[in-house]
């Protein structure tokens, strides 16, 4: 049914499979597209691609026409930033489909039996393991001239990119490796600082890159981009006394630069500590005054102090410049919904999530919000979004209990309420 020069992909996975399934489904493309190729996506999904012609030149094209005017714009939605991240994921072509497929039973119109092996995988016990394989053959096939190019030439900017679309697409492993890669090579990089520690925190692993921060700054105190990263790491894991002497110590030493000031400021807002908040939020006034996070904690610290039209101000400051940024768009919610204006509320707290559906503390609020409106079955469902994000949420967790009883489901309220109390 394909044109000349048409292209068909098809999408298979390495998880909840069996190996002979999986042998299955490439020996049934390769048999149609022996000059396919198989792309690895991120950890566990697998994409065939196939054409009545070779696939190779097809990849040197993609390359000289990716600054091609709205292909790099709308992958860049999606946080592909460059061709090495995209034709990198290649794992192999002719040569891998047909020793991967080899002496499988290919799938026909007339025996599928995938549709009764598959719900055996995806339901039973076994655990193959398909991905190692498909890993080992990688080799077999040399890269072609494009892609060799490309992966010769990739430096710290290139691995970040790529981890950045890793972590876009929660294929957290993937974007480890990658930022931890882009670090050795460019260890003052602000930028890949933040990547390896939210790929950190998304593995579990703040422990290992706290102490490969620390190890890093101990070699060179000047390097501001790890010691802030380190100071959040230290506050997110309950060392916040530990993060502002760090903190401190880089601001007083590098007085014009606004990144631990900056730290600090998120530290004492988070903490509610006003009284130390105040003169960093003036120090930052005077050394970034025109900076969309001064005005954030300029926002921050009149809410607290409870300048409420003082804090939308500044909040709609930061938004002038960030139009997308969740924090504001959720500070401005909580200032809206103090003052009484529920509804501007409601729509700040709504913006708050579509702009950032992970954070958990968006859900809290708006929660919140809805539940003192008596909205409690909304509210229910907005903290147990929450608790999916954040499970140690404590506040979530009081909210939910709240929203049940109110919902007249105590007994479901009483079992969370002993949980919460273990």
């Amino acid at each position: 049914r394909l044109a000349p020069g048409g292209v068909l992909c098809q999408w298979a996975h390495t998880y909840d499979i069996s190996d002979a399934d999986l042998r299955s489904i490439v020996a049934t493309f390769g048999s149609v597209f022996p000059d396919g190729a198989l792309w690895l996506v991120g950890e566990g999904d697998v994409l065939l691609v196939g054409s009545t012609e070779p696939i190779a030149p097809k990849l040197q094209t993609m390359v000289e026409q990716w600054d091609r005017p709205g292909l790099s714009a709308d992958l860049a939605d999606v946080d592909i930033r460059d061709a090495f991240s995209l034709v990198s994921q290649w794992l192999g072509g002719s040569t891998l489909l047909k020793t991967y497929g080899e002496g499988a039973r290919p799938q026909t119109d007339d025996r599928l039996s995938l549709e009764f092996t598959a719900p055996r995988a995806i339901f039973g016990r076994q655990r193959d393991d398909t991905l190692g394989p498909l890993r080992q053959l990688a080799t077999l096939d040399s890269r072609p001239p494009a892609l060799e190019a490309l992966v010769a030439s990739a430096g710290a900017d290139e691995l970040r990119h790529r981890g950045e679309m890793f972590l876009r697409a929660d294929a957290f492993a993937s974007a480890y490796r990658d930022f931890t890669a882009a670090f050795e090579r460019a260890p003052t990089s602000q930028e890949v600082v933040k990547g390896l520690a939210r790929a950190a925190e998304s593995m579990h692993k703040q422990e290992d890159v706290i102490g490969l921060l620390r190890t890093r700054l101990a070699q060179d105190p000047g390097n501001v981009a790890v010691g802030v990263e380190l100071a959040r790491l230290l506050t997110a894991t309950g060392r916040a006394g530990d993060a502002v002497e760090i903190a401190s110590d880089l601001a007083g030493r590098f007085p014009t630069d606004s990144r631990p000031l900056e730290q600090l400021a998120s530290i004492f807002a988070d903490g509610g500590d006003t009284a130390r908040l105040e003169p960093v939020v003036a120090a930052l006034t005077t050394v970034a005054a025109d900076a969309p996070e001064t005005a954030y904690f300029q926002a921050s610290l009149a809410f607290m102090k409870g300048a409420f039209p003082e804090a939308v101000a500044a909040g709609e400051r930061v938004l002038i410049k960030r139009p997308n940024d969740a924090r504001t768009l959720n500070l401005l919610g909580a200032a809206f919904a103090t003052g009484g204006d529920r509804e501007r509320a409601r729509q700040y707290f709504q913006a708050s999530l579509k702009s950032d559906p992970k954070d958990a503390t968006s859900y809290t609020n708006l929660a919140t919000f809805e539940l003192e409106a008596a909205n409690a079955d909304t509210a229910a469902n907005l903290f147990s979004e929450a608790l999916t994000l954040d499970p140690s949420s404590e506040t979530a967790r009081r909210g939910l209990i709240q929203a049940l009883r109110n919902l007249g489901r105590t007994d479901r309220a009483a079992q969370l309420e002993r949980v919460l109390t273990r």
